[in-house]
């Protein structure tokens, strides 16, 4: 549970770093540049409305119909004819997106304006132009100050339009994302898709204007004009009261949107939705992100040949268009890149180069508005609750046993968060974070949990290793954590002294004692033990019950070693006499012998069971020495292999000894102290008389021995060589050794 708090805390951070670089501009931009761009190249081209067509005075027109190669060339009257005919079959609305800013044959122009005031449908397009205006002071110019000016097309043709819009667009390289529908520079004036769509329901606005007294409570209006005499001003003033009217009103759109659907104010469907989509937009963002159709052509696109030739009864193609109730725009849409000088950079311009054009762009937003189905981003509050959900879930699915089921589970985690984001964004134009949760939010995760993978094992490792130096000398613990064929092949021949250690009272204790206590009585016991071998350099190899097994292996028989091993055994019975003192009942005399010698350290064991041990004679000679302190009452015994040569260790030869099993004698010596302490009186004279009476026994002077050794004990009654020679040498005035006896002692029993 802890650990799983822990991972979603992870994913909560992760998500509030990934929710506050969403917010910023550039978290924005790499969202709308390649999480928007990859969500529409997932989706590919859908099927665009059925109401709206694009009319192209196309090269193939100029061909056809003998005109100018550059429609802006093209006489005006060309224009008036298609007016005409859209009028006659009954077109909706006529949007041209074309600039006519200069005056032609005033003859063309008339007629161009006549057709239009007939129409009384047709919008045309108005630029913005931004002027820069200097900021006089005091006679002189201080700086100058940025200006939008709307520049509308010539005045009689302006006269007689239903209304003017613009169409602010960014030329490339940038790409085009979003549309402006209310120009906020420019007092919230619609743009032509908004235009469109407000001409396309201002048959139903006296109604709608009715309606809006009713959920207000005001009958007469005063801010909102009525239609009569409607003018060009008229309908950009209509357009921008009803949108500050919703502004400063937000609920009132979400009123008058369940009027408008009950049915029963607009019985008819298609005026419902008109106005329902009017509402959204007046009540809406000043931009809306396109949702496209597809690449350029996507939208049904027609040449001014194919209406107007076959009204000549040139009629080469003849086509069946039924324009009831048609959205109409006209403008340039080139089918190639050559000549395209209004075209847009967006995700679906084409390879060679061809882009969407002015005109589709501004068909693709009015049919967006019309739909209902224009690209939304989530809100702040949904993005974060997304942001939250895929970063736990990213955090949990690296939280898995290894890198390579985590690395899986992103995968899948990725393919099915691709699969509804592309679900939601086909079907309901839903635009979520993408980049973030499969970019940032999976990578960072990712990242993290290898790092924190690579920390946690590099504990584990640490953990073990330290936890195996309480097992296995330091050699072992590196050489296993680097390749485990050391257990096969790590076997080695090196000299060393081996130290063997025993308690005398462990089995009475064991016997007294429950196990928890003893446990506990016997780590504080080794840790006494085992501090002096660590100083002098020594290696625990084994502890069993009341014994220790220690060594200072080397590849040469260097003398360092082994006077280590004698000062730390020194240092042990000094360590263990300090133990005692602190533990009166529970007290532990230790008993150790050394000696030295060629041994084997490696694996012993097989099948799935190794231990690292030393194997050799060293080691069990070494714990016959140990016993062989029983025997004498001694403390420490070491054999001449271990001090000889060792000026710095004062020992005395305590004889010569056939241990049990042994087949060759060792000569022994007990360890007295080391040069660096002070020798008393007593312990010199006694090691002098000692060697004395070790020597008459050896020439079997038993009476001569006995006399000397008898010296011995009136200098130290309770030394323990001494009584054991005593003792032997009495045994021997009655059972002489056999024949070629040279001194050695058998040792029948540990």
């Amino acid at each position: 549970m802890k650990n799983l708090c822990a991972a979603l805390s992870a994913g909560l951070l992760l998500a509030v770093v990934s929710f506050v670089f969403f917010l910023s501009p550039w978290g924005q931009q790499l969202e709308e540049n390649i999480g928007l761009a990859l969500l529409f190249r997932m989706r590919g081209p859908r099927t665009p409305p059925a109401n709206i067509i694009i009319i192209n005075p196309d090269q193939n027109s100029s061909e056809k119909m003998n005109l100018p190669e550059k429609f802006n060339k093209w006489p005006r009257a060309i224009h008036a004819r298609l007016v005409d005919l859209l009028r006659d079959r009954k077109a909706a609305v006529i949007a041209f997106d074309v600039h006519f800013a200069e005056d032609r044959d005033s003859k063309g122009d008339r007629l161009f304006a006549e057709s239009i005031k007939q129409a009384g449908n047709v919008l045309l397009f108005e630029k913005i132009q931004r002027k820069s205006v200097a900021l006089p002071e005091k006679g002189a110019s201080t700086g100058s100050l940025g200006k939008e000016v709307l520049i509308p097309p010539i005045p009689v043709l302006a006269q007689s339009a239903l209304a003017l819009a613009p169409f602010p667009l960014p030329k490339l390289p940038v790409r085009v994302n979003q549309a402006w529908i209310f120009k906020t520079s420019a007092g919230d004036l619609p743009t032509l898709p908004a235009a469109v769509l407000q001409a396309l329901g201002m048959k139903h606005y006296e109604k709608l204007r009715q309606l809006i007294g009713k959920e207000t409570f005001s009958m007469d209006l005063p801010g909102l004009p009525t239609s009569q005499n409607l003018s060009p001003e008229r309908f950009q003033e209509i357009g921008q009261r009803i949108r500050e009217l919703f502004l400063n009103k937000p609920e009132l759109a979400k009123r008058l949107d369940a009027d408008i659907a009950s049915g029963s104010f607009f019985p008819s469907a298609h005026e419902r939705k008109t106005l329902q989509a009017m509402v959204r937009m007046f009540a809406g963002p000043n931009t809306i992100y396109f949702n496209f159709y597809g690449p350029p052509g996507a939208l049904p696109t027609y040449s001014y040949a194919d209406f107007l030739t076959r009204q000549q009864g040139h009629g080469a193609q003849h086509l069946d268009i039924n324009l009831t109730n048609k959205i109409v725009f006209v403008g340039a849409a080139r089918k190639t890149w050559a000549g395209q000088k209004d075209g847009f950079y967006t995700i679906f311009s084409r390879p060679d180069g061809l882009n969407l054009s002015g005109v589709e762009l501004a068909a693709t937003a009015f049919a967006n508005l019309y739909e209902n189905n224009r690209i939304r981003p989530l809100s702040p509050a949904m993005s974060f609750a997304l942001l939250a959900a895929t970063g736990m879930t990213i955090v949990l699915c690296c939280r898995a046993a290894s890198l390579a089921m985590a690395a899986l589970l992103l995968t899948v985690f990725s393919l099915c968060f691709l699969g509804i984001v592309h679900y939601f964004f086909s079907a309901h134009g839903i635009w979520p974070p993408v980049i973030l949760p499969l970019g940032f939010q999976t990578s960072a995760a990712f990242l993290a949990s290898l790092c924190w993978k690579y920390f946690h094992v590099g504990r584990e490792r640490k953990n073990i290793r330290q936890a195996l130096r309480f097992y296995l000398p330091d050699k072992a613990v590196k050489a296993l954590s680097e390749d485990l064929s050391f257990i096969k092949e790590g076997d080695q021949m090196v000299y060393s002294v081996c130290l063997m250690t025993d308690a005398k009272n462990y089995t009475t204790l064991s016997e007294k004692m429950d196990p928890k206590n003893l446990s506990i009585l016997m780590k504080k016991y080794y840790g006494y033990l085992f501090d002096p071998v660590n100083k002098k350099g020594g290696v625990v190899s084994d502890v069993v019950g009341d014994s220790m097994l220690a060594l200072w292996p080397s590849a040469q028989p260097l003398p360092t070693l082994r006077k280590n091993a004698c000062q730390a055994a020194m240092q042990i019975i000094t360590a263990v006499k300090e133990f005692n003192r602190h533990h009166l009942h529970s007290r532990l005399p230790t008993r150790i012998g050394l000696h030295f010698g060629y041994i084997l350290i490696g694996n012993i064991g097989a099948g799935s069971h190794f231990e690292y041990a030393p194997i050799g004679d060293i080691v069990n000679t070494a714990s016959r020495i140990e016993g062989l302190n029983k025997h004498l009452g001694t403390d420490i015994l070491a054999t001449e292999e271990v001090v000889s040569g060792l000026e710095e260790i004062v020992t005395r030869k305590v004889g010569i000894f056939l241990l049990p099993g042994k087949s060759q004698p060792v000569v022994i010596h007990e360890l007295l102290t080391s040069t660096d302490s002070t020798l008393d009186y007593q312990k010199r004279r006694l090691a002098g008389l000692f060697s004395r009476g070790l020597d008459c026994f050896g020439e079997q002077q038993w009476d001569d021995a006995i006399a000397v050794f008898q010296q011995c004990k009136d200098v130290k009654t309770d030394d323990g060589p001494t009584l054991f020679y005593l003792n032997l040498c009495k045994k021997y005035q009655k059972e002489p050794p056999s024949p070629g006896w040279h001194g050695t002692v058998h040792i029948d029993g540990k």
